[in-house]
Formats: C-alpha cells, structure tokens, sequence
C-alpha cells in the first residue's frame, strides 16, 4: 500500500489543502487512515488519489469543451444573420 499524506494528495489534485482535508471529511476522497485525535492527519492511498485526479482533468476538459461547443454554435449563428 502506497500511502501519500493530504498535503501530498493537495499536490497531486491540484487543490487546496484544505479542500482535500474537506472532501476526506466527507468521503469525497477517501482515506485510508485517520490518524487519532480530532486534528489527525489523514493518509490515502496514491492509486485513489491519482484516480480521483485523472476524473478531475476529464471533468474540466469536458466543461471547457462544452463551453467552445456553445460559443462556436452563438457565432455561427451571429454570422448566418
């Protein structure tokens, strides 16, 4: 088991800190292991973390091409009047 640390799975997810400690909190990412303690530091696992990175990218790749599919369709119709 290959485990990174949340700063570490910050880096990899290209978010914030805090983010990722919020998505451990509420299973969005999960972790592996929660340290004791109220502010236990939470370990997961590097294949999960890469998994949820590589859904991530394809998330945003697929929202910006939507985005040049709307704008293409608006000037082509600004075009054609």
């Amino acid at each position: 088991m290959n485990l990174v640390g949340s700063v570490e799975a910050a880096a990899i997810l290209d978010r914030p800190h805090p983010t990722v400690k919020r998505w451990a909190a509420s299973g969005r990412l999960p972790h592996a292991v929660k340290m004791p303690g109220d502010t236990g530091a939470y370990m997961f696992e590097r294949s999960v973390v890469e998994a949820l990175a590589a859904e991530l990218v394809a998330a945003e790749t697929a929202k910006r091409q939507a985005r040049i599919d709307r704008l293409e369709k608006q000037l082509a119709k600004a075009r054609a009047a």
